[in-house]
């Protein structure tokens, strides 16, 4: 309408006329701005927490929560979505398909999408609808748009369809989180928060720091010179709460024979080590031993944190284990 009267005044004043364009920026803190179930707190936040990424996340909270998933699933992304929102950026194609990413972990649709072969297309899209808006009256569409085929106007050839242009039937499974059980392995709360305080400082800068870690290591007097892997895994062991016996080593082989330690699948804080051999299958004393943060979708990709990794104390992605 271009004349203003009651009852719509502000639509009027903030939305598009003859005479002016509209104020998106005011109309979306009119709408979302006080939404609480948004967990926004009003003016700006309509705005700046309005629909954004693949999946158009939309309110503070949501933020919040995405966030969540940006840092645990692709904590090298340097992305933070709160960032871009008090700076009024839009995200770049990687940034948005991150955040469908994030949302995609955020609610564990991927539980319902691994059900793809054994349950029937329409199935797996109702399933994951029901998850993403199930009042919503758009699911005969979205079906189609999924698989191929014709809904009243709407006509989508198979070759055109979501499952065929992004490859589904290639996409392997998504593995579930690394186990994780209050109080299995409370040296992590030691080393993430090492990680924290000295982590991405090279060797150099806090050789001091070092030979505390040398000390747990058994090679009290040594620096950062000396190979500090081991010796970081012995420290976080014994300043853990409680403290746990370490191999007082800084070999890691030598954490294959320690009373203390026994094998096992990897979990959320298990100790994983890495030994050369001779020709003859014999470890020597030289290799590598990290502490399991996370796991890759790759089935046999893990997450490392760990010192000495680059002459750092830093999180590694590249960890096999057969």
């Amino acid at each position: 309408m271009n004349e203003k009267s009651p009852p719509n005044e502000l639509a009027y004043q903030y939305g598009r006329t003859a005479q002016h364009p509209a104020n998106q920026r005011k109309i979306a803190e009119i709408a979302y701005g006080n939404r609480k179930e948004l967990g926004n707190k009003g003016g700006e936040d309509g705005w700046r927490f309005k629909g954004r990424g693949l999946l158009q996340i939309t309110g503070r909270e949501n933020y919040g929560k995405i966030q969540e998933q940006i840092d645990q699933q692709a904590p090298d992304s340097g992305f933070n979505v709160f960032t871009s929102a008090i700076n009024e950026k839009g995200y770049t194609p990687y940034q948005a398909a991150l955040t469908g990413m994030a949302d995609w972990y955020k609610d564990k649709m991927y539980l319902e999408a691994d059900k793809t072969g054994q349950s029937s297309d329409d199935r797996v899209v109702e399933m994951i609808v029901d998850i993403l808006n199930k009042n919503t009256k758009s699911r005969p569409k979205r079906k189609v748009w999924y698989r191929g085929g014709k809904e009243g106007k709407l006509s989508v050839a198979v070759e055109n369809s979501t499952k065929v242009l992004f490859k589904v039937a290639e996409c392997g499974k998504v593995d579930e989180p690394l186990s994780f059980s209050e109080g299995r392995a409370p040296w992590m709360e030691t080393a993430i928060q090492e990680i924290i305080n000295y982590g991405g400082k090279h060797e150099k800068a806090i050789d001091k720091r070092i030979r505390e870690y040398h000390k747990a290591g058994g090679t009290s007097g040594s620096d950062s010179g000396v190979p500090w892997c081991a010796s970081f895994v012995s420290w976080c062991l014994e300043n853990s709460t409680p403290k746990f016996k370490s191999p007082h080593s800084a070999s890691s082989s030598m954490f294959f024979n320690h009373s203390a330690l026994e094998p096992c699948e990897a979990f959320f804080g298990a100790i994983a080590v890495f030994s050369d051999c001779y020709s003859n299958g014999k470890m020597k004393g030289s290799g590598h031993v990290t502490l399991v943060y996370g796991k890759l979708l790759d089935k046999n990709t893990y997450i490392g944190l760990g010192g000495n990794q680059g002459d750092i104390i830093t999180l590694s992605p590249n960890y096999k284990f057969d």
